[in-house]
């Protein structure tokens, strides 16, 4: 097998008698400034809007740690309030089972209170004509 050779591709610039031919007009100075400037403007520019998306950004992360801080308060609030609702069902469901306690025990107490009123009555209608 035989070795490939590549093309040599020629210098970008030989050092010989060149060096005279790169010589700049002012015109030619003037434009490369222009263009060097312009293109500072750009660089300028768009660091610019880097660190405005920058601030930005740092803005937005401000705000979504506010935001994680203030749904976990409202998370463990609604906890809270689950719990004291719990209870408050809980508390409800004695005291209906207490009213109905203390119905019975009205009914039995106006039953004998019914059955000591008649039987006064009788007593007193007894003595009344037993005198």
């Amino acid at each position: 097998m035989s070795p490939v050779q590549r093309p040599t591709s020629p210098p970008l610039y030989e050092d010989s008698d060149e060096e005279e031919d790169l010589e700049l007009t002012p015109g030619q100075i003037l434009q490369f400034e222009q263009e060097n400037a312009e293109i500072l403007r750009q660089v300028e520019n768009t660091l610019a809007a880097v660190k405005l998306a920058e601030s930005r950004l740092l803005d937005i992360s401000a705000l979504q740690t506010e935001l994680v801080v203030q749904l976990t308060r409202q998370s463990e609030m609604v906890d809270q309030l689950y719990d004291e609702a719990i209870t408050s069902q809980g508390e409800v469901d004695k005291g209906h089972v207490q009213l109905k306690q203390a119905r019975e025990r009205a009914k039995a107490s106006r039953k004998w209170l019914l059955v000591f009123i008649l039987g006064a009555t009788a007593a007193m209608l007894f003595l009344h004509w037993y005198d």
